[in-house]
């Protein structure tokens, strides 16, 4: 697996796991207790919220697989963004949601 697929992967992977309970995880780092799961916690490649975001936006109810072209071409023109970069990255994660996938199913 490539670096950033790798680095790509853990991010996932991480979210996954923590994601849901950050805003609890941050309080209690503020609160002053060592938090395991933000000192582990990866860092994202770049521009990874931003293509997040747009699969999320674009998602809606059906979840990620399949999201169309033109929703994403739609969400890129308006945030400003290159759609063929926005799917290019779309596709990234995918692939690495499905590795994460494939990992924990081994």
């Amino acid at each position: 697996m490539r670096r950033s697929a790798k680095a790509l992967s853990e991010t996932v992977q991480w979210d996954r796991d923590w994601g849901k309970r950050l805003a609890h995880l941050e309080a209690a780092q503020a609160q002053g207790f060592r938090v395991e799961a933000l000192e582990n916690r990866p860092q994202p490649p770049l521009n990874f919220g931003t293509v997040v975001q747009a699969m999320r936006d674009c998602a809606g109810d059906s979840g990620l697989a399949g999201i169309p072209f033109t929703s994403l071409a739609a969400w890129a023109d308006r945030v400003g963004v290159d759609p063929f970069w926005l799917v290019d990255r779309v596709r990234t994660i995918e692939e690495a949601q499905r590795a994460v996938d494939d990992e924990s199913t081994n």
